[in-house]
């Protein structure tokens, strides 16, 4: 059987699909985050640990990082992974990023293009689902990537593959929160997966870190941008298109007029026709390192390389 048969028979999405999350899946990503079986330790250091999982049938292992947060508030943590605009004042890797359209209040459709060092630039279409439970001090978002005829992959790019991703924030009693990141990401292309992974083992850490220090910034920033727009909380104030009742030709073209407003240096070419892949370029491997590199040279000699790096 395979994995999208596999999928379908357990309830859940077929690989690409692009439907809204189940109460299931919100479920089964809390029992992730919080069941110590299957995962072996891999980091702990500065308050930090990550744990790591081999998923059968794939060599992209699945990580796990946590740190506890007694400075952030759970939900200006949860505002900072949501807000796209705050997000392009601290990414600087981020390329492109925009929400396409939504699928209802707590799902939606975006696209994300990262720089990465000496092969080629990713990117992802990703949907993105949230809940949040207040009385609960529970704050999750998941996302996973989706396939989608009006977004086919471009020629620049190796389109990226997130199996699942996702991040579980909880307000602590004694104030602040836990903040909890699962990823299962496979980068595709000519990266080997053994560095992959030893890759996302060491920028696990760095990311909570990172997004622990925009935390602490994103209130006084926020206070200048449009404070009290959250549509992430707001479902009234989506400005997006809704997948559901427009065709998606035309959902896809509102989302390009409005990058286009934002971006007025681009073109329309330039963000979605203009090196789009036909047919018989769909392979993932289609990446050749520049000047005959050896990938592997180039990001370590060897596994224990990268295990001392970090």
């Amino acid at each position: 059987m395979s994995a999208a048969a596999d999928a379908a028979a357990a309830g859940g999405p077929e690989e690409g699909e692009l439907r809204p999350a189940t109460d299931a899946e919100f479920e089964e990503f809390l029992a992730l985050c919080d069941k110590e079986d299957g995962w072996a330790e891999v980091y702990d250091k500065n308050g930090v640990k990550v744990w790591s999982q081999q998923v059968k049938g794939n060599p992209v292992k699945m990580f796990k990082a946590r740190q506890v947060l007694a400075d952030t508030d759970p939900a200006v943590l949860y505002d900072v992974l949501h807000d796209p605009e705050y997000r392009r004042e601290w990414d600087h890797n981020m390329i492109e990023g925009y929400e396409i359209a939504v699928l209802d209040d707590n799902n939606d459709l975006g696209y994300y293009s990262v720089r990465v060092p000496v092969v080629k630039n990713r990117d992802f279409l990703n949907q993105r689902s949230w809940r949040v439970r207040e009385d609960q001090g529970e704050f999750i978002i998941m996302n996973r990537s989706v396939r989608h005829k009006d977004m086919p992959e471009k020629k620049r790019f190796i389109r990226a593959w997130s199996h699942r991703t996702g991040y579980l924030v909880r307000r602590r009693p004694e104030g602040g929160c836990e903040f909890t990141f699962v990823t299962q990401s496979d980068a595709r292309g000519s990266i080997p997966k053994w560095v992959l992974n030893e890759m996302t083992r060491i920028l696990a850490p760095k990311a909570l870190a990172n997004l622990h220090a925009q935390a602490l910034k994103y209130e006084a920033w926020k206070a200048e941008h449009e404070p009290d727009f959250k549509p992430w909380l707001h479902p009234e104030q989506h400005k997006l298109p809704r997948l559901n009742g427009h065709a998606a030709g035309d959902v896809v073209a509102s989302a390009l007029k409005e990058q286009l407003a934002i971006h007025p240096d681009k073109t329309a070419e330039s963000l979605s026709q203009d090196e789009l892949l036909g047919e018989e370029d769909l392979d993932e491997d289609r990446e050749t390192p520049p000047d005959g590199i050896d990938v592997d040279k180039a990001f370590a000699v060897g596994p224990g390389d990268l295990a001392k790096k970090g």
